[in-house]
């Protein structure tokens, strides 16, 4: 669940049969074409109020308004439009009732750059906001490093790539072109052209009540089934 594609680093580094390229297949969105990836790192921030602790001194105060505190600062950081950096706080979770203090606290957030070496700047300032907040607070503060992604991907003018806009252009498919923080990364750290393609349309994507159209994923297989002849066929030994 948190998303480090460990599996398939595995089978990447460990796989003896030669890989010319590689294909990540979503559901959604019909016209994605991913062929670069973020840099990104996902963490867990924990925070626990130590045994006797005292909530009489200045400034004291629970886990969930201690973590809010740390959201601020976060907030605060430096994530600039270009190159496109983003701090994303997925979830908060503490605390076990209305008339308790919450004792425990949890905060998941991700950070995504399109500049390289820029998300480990912002973690290692995010460490620096945990470790003043530790020491004014006396409270336990812990950061998890679940996930990281690096920067890298195919160049524009890639014949899987030019192969693919094609595809999609003789199908009446217009490309949406964006960058990735998912499994294609794996391919790119082993140096293996690939792509990532949606295959139909949906809405409320990741939550409960999810849905997909089924009409476009005919459309989306046939661009698939293309990609794979094109594949089969060298596209990828020929000249950019």
């Amino acid at each position: 669940g948190s998303g480090d594609i460990e599996g398939m680093r595995f089978f990447l580094k460990n796989n003896k049969l030669p890989i010319e390229a590689g294909i990540i297949v979503e559901g959604g969105t019909l016209g994605r074409l991913s062929y670069t990836s973020l840099g990104m790192s996902r963490g867990v921030i924990d925070c626990k109020i130590p045994h006797g602790y005292d909530f009489s001194r200045f400034g004291a105060s629970g886990a969930i308004a201690i973590l809010n505190r740390v959201i601020t600062k976060m907030l605060a950081l430096r994530t600039p439009r270009e190159p496109a950096t983003q701090l994303i706080l997925g979830s908060l979770h503490g605390g076990t009732s209305f008339n308790t203090i919450a004792k425990t606290g949890t905060l998941r957030y991700e950070l995504r750059s399109e500049q390289a070496g820029l998300v480990g700047e912002l973690t290692r300032e995010i460490e620096s906001i945990l470790g003043e907040t530790r020491s004014s607070t006396g409270v336990e503060l812990t950061l998890q490093e679940v996930a990281r992604r690096h920067n890298g991907g195919l160049d524009y003018k890639h014949p899987l790539l030019k192969a693919c806009r094609d595809i999609m252009k003789s199908l009446e498919v217009k490309p949406i072109v964006a960058p990735s923080t998912g499994e294609l990364a794996a391919l790119i750290e082993q140096d293996i052209p690939g792509v990532t393609l949606g295959l139909t349309r949906g809405q409320n994507r990741h939550m409960f009540d999810e849905q997909v159209e089924i009409e476009p994923i005919f459309t989306g297989l046939a661009q698939l089934i293309a990609v794979l002849r094109a594949l089969d066929g060298g596209i990828c030994h020929e000249e950019a």
